[in-house]
C-alpha cells in the first residue's frame, strides 16, 4: 500500500489512521497515511485550521482571544472577549500565570491614572494559506478514499499532492482551488455528512467540487475544486484563474 501524500510504499500495518477532517474540527471519517505525513502535517498545517476556527469564534464573541496589552511599557497577557453586541463592554481578563506581577500592577496604576494610550497586540496564531492547505488536504484525501491509489499517483494530481506534502503555502495555485463558504450552509444530501462531492464538466474539463463541513462551537463550510483523473491540471488551473478573476471583477462592480 502507498501513503497518498508522499506516495511511498508501506506494509498495511505500517500505515496510521488519519482523520480526513481533523478530529479537532469535528472530523470522524478516516483514511490511512504514513506516520511521518500524519504527524508532520498535523502540526504544520492542521493546527492553523483549528486556530482559524477559534479566531473566527472570538471575533463573534463566542470565545476569548489571546491579546498582549501594553500601557506605559507595562506588558500584560490577556484573554479578551469581544461582545456580540457592539454596545456591550469588552471583557479583558489578565493571564496571571504568564504575566509579571509588577507589569500587572503597573498596568492597573496606569489605567487608574487615566492614561489614554493603550497598545494591543493580536497574535492570531494561524497562517491563512496554511489553513487553506489543510482544507485542500481534506478534499484530496476524501477523493483518494473514494477512488483509490490511481488518484494519488496520477501525474495530473502531482502539483496538488506536492503542495500538501511540502506544506507549500506560498504556491499561487492554492487560492484558485479553495472557496470559502464561511457560514453559508451548502446543500448536503445528508445532514450527517461532513464531506459532499459534486461532479462538474466545465469547458470540457471534468472536476469535483468538494463541500466540507467543519465544527467547533459553530459549523463553517469550505468548497474545494479538484481535477478528475483524466483532466489536464495545467488547463484546469487556467480555467480556475479565469473564474477567479471573473468573480473578482463582479465583486468590484457591486456598489
Amino acid at each position: 500500500m502507498i501513503c497518498p501524500i508522499c506516495i511511498k510504499e508501506f506494509l498495511e500495518k505500517e500505515l496510521t489512521e488519519e482523520h480526513i477532517i481533523p478530529a479537532s474540527v469535528g472530523g470522524v471519517i478516516k483514511t490511512k497515511t504514513c506516520a511521518t505525513c500524519n504527524n508532520t502535517l498535523g502540526s504544520k498545517i492542521d493546527s492553523h485550521l483549528l486556530s482559524w476556527m477559534h479566531n473566527e469564534e472570538a471575533n463573534e464573541g463566542l470565545r476569548s482571544m489571546r491579546v498582549d496589552m501594553v500601557v506605559n511599557n507595562h506588558k500584560v497577557n490577556n484573554h479578551v472577549i469581544w461582545p456580540k453586541d457592539p454596545n456591550e463592554t469588552i471583557k479583558i481578563n489578565a493571564i496571571k500565570k504568564t504575566t509579571d506581577p509588577k507589569a500587572l500592577e503597573g498596568l492597573k496604576n496606569s489605567l487608574l491614572a487615566g492614561d489614554d494610550k493603550i497598545e494591543m497586540k493580536f497574535n492570531l496564531r494561524f497562517n491563512p494559506n496554511k489553513m487553506y492547505l489543510s482544507v485542500l488536504k481534506i478534499a484530496y484525501l476524501f477523493i483518494y478514499k473514494k477512488i483509490g491509489e490511481s488518484y494519488a499517483t496520477s501525474k495530473e494530481l502531482y502539483k496538488i499532492r506536492s503542495m500538501i506534502e511540502k506544506a507549500n503555502h506560498a504556491d499561487e495555485d492554492l487560492k484558485y482551488l479553495i472557496l470559502s463558504l464561511s457560514r453559508n450552509k451548502p446543500i448536503f444530501p445528508d445532514k450527517k455528512l461532513q464531506v459532499g462531492v459534486i461532479a462538474y464538466n466545465q469547458h470540457n474539463l471534468p472536476h469535483y467540487l468538494v463541500l466540507i463541513k467543519l465544527k467547533t462551537e459553530v459549523e463553517r463550510y469550505f468548497g474545494v475544486v479538484l481535477p478528475m483523473l483524466a483532466t489536464n491540471y495545467k488547463h484546469f488551473i487556467e480555467m480556475q484563474k479565469k473564474e477567479f478573476e471573473k468573480q473578482k471583477l463582479l465583486k468590484s462592480k457591486i456598489p
